[in-house]
């Protein structure tokens, strides 16, 4: 079992975990706490880290904010709810990210010097993305150039190419890894 606390010694999360093949994975009840101490879900795994039985999540005044069951990571039922306990229609309880490689790799410039140079990059960057799909922190290699972070930089900041996962409705930060090329055509 893994406690989770703030800096402030206040209980955020109670997990518990297994592992397989080398991974940790949860398993079994999972608690989630909102500052206040209230629960804000209670979520089950199977052994293999999938979503199993029930899941139930909370609003800060402790009414349900979604009620489901699953059975090996595929939902069989569940019902969302409002503040005033009134049935939303139901919404997924995760969504991944998205993010738009595409458009980034038609608006990344080659950076001119290194180009010149004929030297390729082949890039990993960690973008940290706040809720509203900002980028505000990022992680490259060591070996890579200054030009090319700068160009790549310029681009993640000036367009919108990133969608936030949702987290029972809600936007939540990420760190995401994107795979970057800087290549001469031949």
């Amino acid at each position: 079992m893994v406690k989770t606390l703030t800096q402030d010694s206040i209980l955020i999360s109670i997990e518990k975990f297994v592992t397989k093949d080398n991974k940790s994975i949860p398993f079994g009840e999972s608690i989630y706490f909102y500052k206040n101490g209230i629960v804000k879900a209670r979520i089950n795994y199977n052994e293999n880290g999938e979503l199993d039985k029930e899941l139930i999540s909370y609003y800060l005044n402790n009414t349900i904010r979604r009620h489901e069951y699953y059975n090996n990571g595929k939902l069989d039922s569940g019902k969302c709810f409002d503040i005033d306990d009134k049935e939303l229609q139901h919404f997924p309880y995760r969504t991944e990210p998205q993010f738009d490689l595409n458009l980034l790799s038609r608006l990344l410039v080659y950076p001119e010097i290194l180009r010149r140079n004929r030297i390729e990059n082949n890039i990993i960057i960690k973008v940290y993305y706040n809720h509203d799909g900002t980028p505000l922190k990022f992680k490259f290699n060591k070996d890579t150039k200054k030009e090319s972070i700068d160009e790549i930089i310029r681009v993640l900041t000036s367009y919108k190419l990133y969608e936030p996962p949702l987290l029972d409705g809600e936007p939540v930060n990420l760190w995401m890894s994107v795979p970057i090329q800087f290549r001469i055509r031949k």
